[in-house]
């Protein structure tokens, strides 16, 4: 598809990637905190996202919270690490 998820702080990969961003949160800091999980849970659903890509050396926002990281588990079952990032695929 045309949307990936990419977090925490990874607006470079929408770019390289040539695939959008179906969240309005450029960096994961600036976010309301506020239900934010199930939010990007809803997104996902949403937009029928396929690949999920975690930042593990983080510059400035926290770690991806327990909750999301579980879901991400359970929801894309592939996971590969490259690099500083773990990329979750659906199939």
């Amino acid at each position: 598809g045309s949307y990936i998820y990419a977090a925490p702080d990874c607006t470079q990969v929408y770019f390289l990637s040539e695939r959008q961003n179906p969240t309005r949160t450029m960096f994961d800091f600036f976010d309301d905190p506020t239900g934010r999980t199930p939010r990007i849970i809803r997104t996902w659903d949403e937009y029928g996202i396929g690949m999920a890509l975690i930042n593990n050396a983080l510059t400035f926002s926290a770690p991806v919270d327990p909750v999301l990281k579980a879901e991400l588990h359970s929801r894309f079952p592939h996971a590969r690490r490259i690099g500083p990032f773990t990329v979750y695929l659906r199939e």
